[in-house]
């Protein structure tokens, strides 16, 4: 068995031959102090076998050890002075086998080895062994926690080299602020100054592995109070690191919530993205008509991207497929999905094409009405799902609109369910000449009211005449109808009968994306395996949520925001 108490005797010899009035040296007896405290907690918390946890321990005794010879040659951290790393395997694992002064068992050193070797590696690489992956990982979680303690301790004229307020007027690298968004650590080339540096450090949140390890920096407030240690007086950096916090902490939540299921289930939305131009205007101008506006705004939209968003912003594991030009409105739309961790691979960027555009204009009401100029969104082919057909195997669920070809549509939803895949489908905007056998073998549909009267081309002012109607989808192949009623609720209806949900007043702002809304929560409550009747639940209170604010996905709220 591994003896702690005898290693650490060793280690504190080890350590008399260096200078330990030196600050440097002294920082990092603290900083291996801490970190094996981290790692017991981090340890602890995810119930590993007694061994495990001693192992843990050992290692985060150790893994530094390479540290303390650096500042005895170089008096520096910097790592083109010294790979700390290599050095501490060489001396534990090398012809002087110093791993034998601390611990007489050779049975755990491939795991010692390469756990040290890999603490501060950019990337872990590919480890087979599943203990030694975890022991790896565990102390690189460890390392990163103190690091947080560290920058809220130390001076920051040692960490940065200048002060605060210099730091803080300082502008974020291009590079580094698309490390931030792309969910990546920071690439030491790419930092520029005072401020990247900060930056980065922050960045390493993302770096992190173990729901355990978040769950600390949850309860320590670690994202808030790093980000936050610094003055921004430069008001586009303060806008980005306010962005940042809400990234990472959105981030952080997710992976927490990911070790409450076995597996969060994957979402694909197959559909449009749009740059919606914003009309506030009072009614709607009738024919020959001019009317003046409140304001108009560009606010990133399109059905599918909204619903992506909605489902990242609320915890979903999503991916988008669909198509904008490469021009800048295709590049916010982009950047818009990759801030609430969408994942945007399988977004096609097609040159000469212009980005989908709508103009909606919001009314005094409540109400919208949009005109759409589809752009890109026209453009998307079969031929293109055939060469992204990974996407769809990958997902548990797809999710469509109808601002996309009808014939890839069709192709997806054949695709998908021959493949087993769950797919909802919100048929927005209507059409009455849909073929019925794109009806066949969807989960769900949702239409509003209105769009199930004109694909079913019957009024649906009363609840008997809106079942009839969504009954005849039920015998055309739907498992579920959903049809969303406004402020009333919505209504279900399936082979099992009819359940209608009622709504919470809320007061409306904008209704432009409360459908969008209801369908992302839905998915992502169903991928969480709640029930039909809790997803719904979830996706009335999104969807509540939504039509308080204005905009497309500027109002979408965070998962934060619907569990109040």
């Amino acid at each position: 068995m591994i003896n702690l108490q005898y290693a650490d005797r060793e280690f504190r010899k080890y350590l008399s031959g260096f200078d330990t009035e030196n600050e440097k040296i002294k920082l990092k007896i603290i900083h291996t102090d801490e970190v094996v405290r981290c790692a017991r907690d981090i340890a602890e918390r995810m119930h590993l076998s007694l061994e495990d946890k001693k192992l843990a321990e050992l290692i985060a005794l150790l893994h530094d050890i390479g540290r303390f010879e650096q500042i005895a040659r170089h008096d520096s951290f910097a790592p083109d002075t010294m790979d700390h790393a290599a050095y501490g395997v060489e001396l534990l694992f090398g012809e002087q086998k110093m791993i034998r002064r601390f611990l007489k068992d050779d049975r755990w050193d491939e795991i010692i080895k390469t756990a040290i070797a890999r603490h501060s590696s950019f990337e872990i690489g590919e480890i087979e062994d599943e203990r030694t992956l975890m022991h790896a990982r565990l102390i690189r979680d460890a390392d990163k926690l103190d690091n947080c303690r560290v920058k809220l301790e130390e001076s920051l004229q040692v960490l940065l080299g200048t002060d605060g307020e210099t730091a803080g007027s300082q502008s974020i690298t291009p590079k580094v602020w698309e490390s931030c968004l792309k969910r990546e650590s920071v690439l030491s080339s790419d930092r520029k100054n005072a401020l990247d540096h900060w930056v980065s450090y922050v960045a390493y949140f993302y770096d992190i592995y173990y729901p355990e390890t978040f769950e600390i920096i949850l309860e320590e407030n670690y994202v808030s109070r790093v980000i936050h240690r610094l003055p921004y007086s430069n008001p586009d950096t303060a806008e980005k690191m306010n962005k940042l916090e809400k990234m990472v902490t959105r981030f952080i939540c997710k992976k927490i919530r990911e070790r409450s299921s076995e597996e969060m289930k994957k979402i694909l939305v197959v559909g449009s993205l749009n740059m919606d131009f914003s009309l506030h205007v009072d009614h709607a101008p009738k024919v020959g008509e001019t009317i003046f506006g409140d304001s108009v705004s560009l606010i990133p939209g399109g059905k599918g991207a909204n619903q992506a968003y909605a489902a990242g912003k609320l915890g979903g594991d999503v991916t988008m497929f669909g198509a904008v030009g490469k021009d800048s409105h295709g590049t916010a739309l982009l950047n818009n999905l990759i801030s609430v961790d969408v994942d945007t691979s399988g977004i096609q960027i097609l040159p000469d094409i212009p980005t989908g555009q709508a103009f909606v204009s919001t009314y005094a009401n409540g109400d919208n009405s949009i005109i759409v100029i589809q752009g890109a969104n026209k453009e998307l082919t079969k031929e293109m799902i055939i060469q992204n057909m990974h996407f769809i195997e990958d997902c548990d669920y797809v999710v469509m609109q109808m601002e996309i070809p009808v014939e890839v549509i069709q192709y997806v939803k054949d695709a998908a369910v021959t493949r087993g895949k769950k797919v909802i489908l919100d048929p927005a905007p209507a059409s009455a000449d849909i073929p019925d056998e794109l009806w066949k073998g969807l989960y769900l549909i949702k239409p509003n009211e209105t769009e199930l009267e004109i694909l079913s081309g019957k009024t649906c002012s009363s609840r008997e005449e809106q079942i009839q109607a969504a009954r005849e989808y039920v015998e055309k192949g739907v498992e579920h109808v959903l049809v969303s009623l406004g402020g009333e609720g919505c209504l279900l209806v399936n082979a099992s009968g009819e359940t209608f949900y009622p709504a919470e007043p809320v007061v409306c702002v904008d209704s432009t994306a409360a459908g969008d809304c209801f369908v992302a929560a839905l998915t992502v409550a169903l991928c969480e395996r709640k029930s039909l009747d809790e997803a719904i639940a979830f996706a009335q209170k999104a969807a509540a949520v939504s039509v308080t604010r204005k905009g497309a996905q500027t109002s979408i709220p965070s998962r934060e925001e619907v569990e109040q």
